[in-house]
């Protein structure tokens, strides 16, 4: 969220307002756990967020849920959306 020129924030709320990028999800992961943080990035337009440190478990489930594959394993298969693979 701490970027330059604008920050994370805006670039979140100029993604959202794309239309060819609007439907992909937006994980935010921060450093910044307070609970207003979590809500300025929802409501900018984040799908979901996290605070540092992540756990990796949890980042793939809730990545496999984002994607409609809601139990993905650590070691197992590849989660994918559209062409790309994750």
């Amino acid at each position: 969220l701490g970027l330059p020129a604008g920050g994370g924030f805006l670039v979140l709320q100029r993604f959202r307002v794309n239309t060819n990028l609007a439907p992909i999800p937006v994980i935010v992961v921060s450093g910044r756990a307070n609970p207003d943080t979590k809500d300025l990035a929802l409501k900018a337009g984040a799908t979901a967020f996290m605070k540092k440190p992540w756990d990796e478990k949890e980042l793939l489930t809730l990545m496999g849920q984002l994607l409609g594959q809601p139990n993905p394993s650590v070691a197992g298969p590849t989660l994918r959306a559209n062409n790309a693979r994750i």
